[in-house]
């Protein structure tokens, strides 16, 4: 008997009522969900399991190649909400942690703060890591980067002019990250 999908921590009974089966774990007497899936109950053994998750939402995993849109970004950190993995779209609603190294060397021990991503940007990077739940991903593999941005003055497309991004409207120039695809993407999410 199959029901809801559970996230890590939902509670699924007490040990009273069921066993913790596969990715299920016990804790204080509560049977609680250990990892994402669909909450599969066996009545007459009295365990409770997760299975996999349905169709259609791949979970990111450390290795795996993301495409996302910036949901927010400081200098230091980006929230990517994930809409493919490994170039398959993905509509589990998941979202990526980035966190940027603050600034470059410019020369003498001083710092230039840049942002890698801006809020709105479409990005490729790669999950680094999902402990404690967090979907942890980073812009700095040689395929990683801004793949699609817009100018934050004017609203039009940017277009690479060497490793800056350039708006064609108004000429402001912007310092990103940029992917070595960046503008040049058949975007098909």
């Amino acid at each position: 008997m199959s029901s809801k999908t559970v996230v890590p921590g939902d509670k699924l009974g007490v040990i009273e009522e069921f066993e913790a089966g596969e990715g299920a774990l016990t804790h204080d007497g509560i049977v609680r969900a250990a990892s994402v899936g669909q909450v599969k109950l066996d009545l007459k053994k009295h365990v409770v399991a997760i299975g996999k998750v349905r169709q259609g939402t791949l979970i990111p995993v450390p290795g795996d190649s993301i495409i996302g849109k910036v949901e927010s970004a400081q200098s230091s950190a980006a929230n990517v909400l994930i809409l493919s993995v490994n170039d398959k779209t993905n509509r589990g609603g998941f979202t990526g942690l980035a966190l940027f190294k603050i600034g470059r060397p410019m020369g003498r021990g001083r710092q230039r703060r840049t942002t890698a991503c801006k809020t709105g940007d479409l990005v490729r990077a790669t999950v680094i890591s999902d402990k404690n739940t967090i979907i942890h991903i980073s812009l700095d593999g040689p395929r990683d980067g801004v793949i699609y941005a817009v100018c934050s003055i004017c609203g039009g497309a940017l277009f690479r002019a060497n490793n800056s991004a350039k708006c064609d409207t108004c000429g402001n120039i912007e310092d990103r990250k940029l992917a070595p695809d960046f503008g040049n993407m058949d975007l098909k999410l």
